[in-house]
């Protein structure tokens, strides 16, 4: 099936080059994106994104578009997902500078993309626990660049290599203080001792949407939460570990080394999660005119 991308408002098949030699995204990972979960052609916890975005894009000094807002991003998704026959996909907004100059930028603005690809529209348990370890080749540094979603993803790509030599399902990566960071895409929860605990962005992670949804789930459900260090051997006396992100929404942990876990409060959370996710499409959506929703 032919799949449809957005280039700064114009729509094009997926495989009509866009790009030039000399696109910054690709000479020097000059640029952001965000990882969108589109449910029935609604853009779940878009503002989120878009905040996120926009802090990013300030904080490398780019110019983020005038047209590029929620009302314009819910309108070009649901054009791309409707020519492309799809009702649920991930969306990605690739925002990146303009080509132009080498390490120097000659210019502040940017050019966005949107792509998406087909996933399931609401979110499931994955039903084999996942293999980790931890990787420490390479430590993250913490500073506030480690919170962008950043288009020089090398870090994240050889973390994902190692797990893929070492033939685990995911690794958790550590900071530069020793302490555990996050997966190679995603977030990183423990559950111990009826405590839901993750390590607060001052660890170096990304602040995750889908982090910051399971966050205030727990805590309207009653569940005490901790932004806290974890040490890696603080795996070992965890009743549960899990994953986040936007993309899968949450995946558990069977085996860390010789540790087992279960994953009783995972499959409640991701109820929870779906329920949330339907009121806010259905918030989206109980309008005449969804986009004026996006608030």
């Amino acid at each position: 099936m032919s799949k449809y991308i957005s280039f700064n408002g114009e729509l094009l098949m997926e495989d009509k080059p866009v790009l030039t030699v000399k696109n910054r995204a690709f000479r020097y990972g000059d640029g952001l994106f965000e990882t969108i979960k589109a449910h029935d052609y609604t853009l779940l916890f878009l503002d989120d994104h878009l905040r996120r975005l926009e802090k990013g894009a300030e904080m490398i000094g780019l110019k983020t578009p005038q047209f590029l807002n929620s009302t314009w991003l819910y309108s070009e998704a649901k054009k791309i997902m409707q020519r492309s026959r799809l009702k649920d996909a991930v969306v990605r907004l690739a925002l990146y500078r303009k080509d132009g100059g080498r390490y120097t930028p000659v210019t502040s603005e940017a050019d966005v993309i949107i792509s998406i690809d087909e996933a399931p529209g609401s979110f499931g348990l994955n039903k084999k626990g996942l293999s980790v370890d931890v990787y420490t080749d390479h430590l993250k540094p913490i500073t506030q660049l480690g919170s962008l979603k950043s288009s020089n993803a090398l870090f994240y790509v050889l973390a994902s290599d190692y797990k893929r030599l070492k033939g685990l399902d995911e690794a958790i990566l550590v900071n530069e203080s020793g302490h555990v960071c996050e997966g190679t895409s995603s977030n990183v929860f423990v559950l111990m001792k009826q405590k839901l605990i993750t390590p607060g962005v001052t660890q170096g992670c990304v602040p995750g949407v889908m982090r910051k949804q399971v966050i205030e789930i727990a805590k309207k459900g009653g569940i005490e939460v901790l932004q806290s260090p974890i040490h890696p051997e603080t795996l070992n006396m965890a009743d549960e570990v899990f994953f986040t992100n936007c993309s899968t929404g949450i995946r558990w942990v069977l085996a860390y080394r010789n540790k087992r876990f279960f994953n009783k409060f995972s499959s409640q959370l991701v109820e929870y999660l779906n329920q949330f996710a339907d009121a806010e499409v259905e918030r989206i959506n109980s309008d005449s005119d969804p986009q004026e929703n996006y608030s």
